[in-house]
């Protein structure tokens, strides 16, 4: 049923009842402190531990949202927080397994991303220098030789294919950055 709802509704609905756990195990809390068997310390400990869940459980959702879609920027920040929230020792395993896929491919998206963008710039540098060669040979009358026909027009080749390539390479990185 929570399936079929739209995902804002969806959250709505897990806040609310997350909010009823927190309720439900504050509400003895109060009324224990109010009977002076507990400490105010031990009693606002309680409390902070509650609040510090519902926010571990908020990132491990991050995570696992930002690793399903490879969304690159909401991973570094989850697990950034993570870090900070000590998640790769957590006791909870699911919770430590989370953090460590989410580390684990953040290093992947970061290397890949890095390998294409200097793979672009390496084909964008190697058509421009292709196109400076083509066009030296053309001014020198070099393609009319039987040596430089085939030559350039093995050069044209090259260039055309890693035009394309490079165009479907820029697509797909706007694609990743947009997307």
């Amino acid at each position: 049923l929570l399936g079929e709802l739209p995902r804002d509704e969806r959250d709505f609905v897990k806040m609310k009842a997350s909010w009823e756990v927190v309720e439900h195990a504050l509400v003895p809390s109060n009324s224990l402190a109010e009977l002076e068997i507990f400490k105010p310390e031990e009693t606002e400990v309680c409390k902070e531990l509650l609040l510090r869940g519902s926010v571990v459980e908020e990132i491990v959702e991050k995570l696992r949202n930002a690793v399903e879609f490879l969304k690159a920027d909401e991973l570094a920040f989850a697990v950034e927080q993570g870090e900070k929230l000590g998640l790769a020792s957590h006791p909870d395993e699911e919770i430590c397994d989370a953090y460590t896929k989410g580390i684990e491919v953040l290093e992947k998206l970061t290397r890949v991303r890095r390998e294409l963008k200097t793979a672009v710039e390496g084909a964008k540098r190697s058509v421009h220098q292709l196109r400076v060669a083509i066009t030296q040979a053309e001014q020198l009358g070099y393609e009319r030789t039987q040596e430089g026909a085939k030559l350039v027009d093995d050069a044209k080749d090259v260039q055309a294919i890693v035009g394309h390539l490079n165009d479907l390479a820029h697509a797909a990185w706007q694609t990743a950055d947009h997307g």
